[in-house]
């Protein structure tokens, strides 16, 4: 992505606000620079609506009703494991990831994606929703998402699973996404940092008419082909010395991350990008790699996710795993329509990919098969009523921009025994949760390139 002066030294600018002094620092296994940042000088209190509080890191939600939470696990589905080895962060300060100039770039292109509303053809869509027409408030939603690796998604594309809720402009997101590995990055370079020699004949009409850097017969190899196409280099090739700067931190990794999205006010940011959330944990940060993914036919990892509202305040707070680890919270005064309760809630999947690319992956590259051993899916679905009561959410719909590429799949309310074997019985839906799972995907069998 080609970047003019003003807009590099715009993102200069940025750095220097969402970097904060660090107490210390953690380098983790997957080469993340975590700073530990004092709690009273994290990003969040930046937002002018923040500037005076009595916000502390001890911070738990006051009047938090959870509704009941079936915690059924299996052999073949295991949570994800989110901590930082080493315990963290020190008590007083929280984890953030080190933020380059390439992940603002990302985001760039991420905030494509924003709502249904925006009917982009770029952005797709398979999600399970709650109906436009219903009258029903809430103040929390949960699910366990399985945390997946879609294949093949080039650069400047996006994949991502996702659980929303939203009121009129306000919207808060939490799931998982994969970062592309540069196309600009030959094998040997993938891990490290410095400068790469690229030697680029003329290619004009499908025939080269140079050999003076490269005999004709000779092929280009492909990684430098994709550079160049991700580029937006197509019928020529300017003969020449071309020099990029490699650094895999600039250009992602292939891992899958956890993220969160705030879109209020002027606030329309992923993770800490921009101020808002206020982080408690001292030892998860927002954007952790996941340690493991599913994979079609093998053993599940789940990120178990959850975004509650304490009815004390009005703060809406995060959680996730087994034992509802409360990572954060945004504070109520950030909203207009969240300022009450929710009236949209959300599951399910989310992809982009620019003019110039093929339609991107989304799940496991294949059509939902209804199998739940094949299918990337969102069991566990929960939504909680304005009193804190795990309510029926029969009624949702399915969603998707284009049902010839991408589809999901709402199985509905289904029972689910120990050893992972599904029953039609209500089993243990008799205790008041409702057991509903949604599949989604899209068919790597149909790609289709965008003029």
């Amino acid at each position: 992505m080609a970047l003019s002066e003003q807009e590099d030294e715009e993102l200069e600018r940025q750095l220097l606000l969402i970097n904060k002094p660090a107490v210390t620092t953690i380098h983790t296994e997957y080469g993340d620079i975590i700073d530990c940042v004092d709690f009273y000088k994290q990003p969040a209190f930046d937002h002018p609506l923040l500037k005076n509080h009595t916000f502390h890191y001890q911070m738990k939600p006051i009047s938090v009703h959870r509704g009941t939470r079936d915690q059924v696990s299996s052999k073949s589905t295991e949570p994800v494991s989110l901590g930082l080895k080493g315990g963290g962060c020190p008590v007083g300060t929280v984890p953030i990831r080190r933020i380059t100039k390439g992940d603002l770039i990302r985001d760039r292109l991420a905030s494509k994606i924003t709502s249904l509303e925006d009917n982009s053809p770029d952005t797709h869509y398979a999600v399970v929703r709650t109906r436009a027409n219903s009258n029903k408030k809430f103040i929390g939603a949960g699910a366990r998402i399985s945390v997946e690796a879609p294949n093949d998604i080039e650069y400047r594309q996006y994949s991502a699973a996702k659980m929303k809720i939203q009121n009129g402009p306000d919207s808060i997101e939490v799931g998982w996404r994969p970062f592309p590995i540069s196309p600009c990055l030959p094998p040997s370079h993938r891990s490290n940092t410095g400068l790469i020699l690229l030697v680029v004949p003329v290619l004009l009409n499908g025939e080269f008419v140079s050999d003076v850097l490269m005999s004709p017969s000779r092929s280009i190899p492909g990684w430098i082909v994709r550079c160049l196409t991700a580029l937006g280099v197509r019928d020529r090739w300017l003969v020449g010395v071309v020099w990029l700067e490699v650094d895999p931190s600039l250009y992602g990794d292939s891992l899958t991350r956890l993220f969160i999205r705030l879109d209020a006010g002027q606030s329309h940011c992923f993770n800490t990008r921009c101020p808002g959330f206020i982080i408690v944990r001292s030892d998860i940060p927002l954007d952790v790699a996941f340690d493991h993914v599913s994979y079609r036919g093998g053993p599940f990892f789940y990120l178990h996710a959850y975004i509650i509202r304490d009815q004390a305040n009005g703060n809406w707070w995060l959680e996730v795993g087994l034992d509802n680890t409360q990572i954060g919270f945004w504070p109520s005064r950030l909203f207009t329509g969240l300022g009450d309760l929710a009236n949209h809630l959300e599951w399910g999947g989310e992809a982009f990919g620019p003019p110039g690319t093929y339609t991107p992956p989304m799940g496991r590259n294949f059509f939902p098969s209804g199998a739940a051993v094949l299918d990337a899916s969102i069991r566990q679905i929960l939504a909680l009523n304005e009193y804190g009561q795990t309510v029926d959410i029969d009624n949702l719909e399915e969603y998707s921009d284009n049902n010839n590429l991408y589809k999901v799949y709402d199985r509905g309310n289904f029972g689910e025994v120990p050893g992972g074997k599904e029953s039609t019985q209500k089993g243990r839906l008799n205790l008041g949760h409702h057991n509903y799972q949604l599949c989604w995907g899209n068919s790597a069998s149909t790609p289709v390139f965008k003029l």
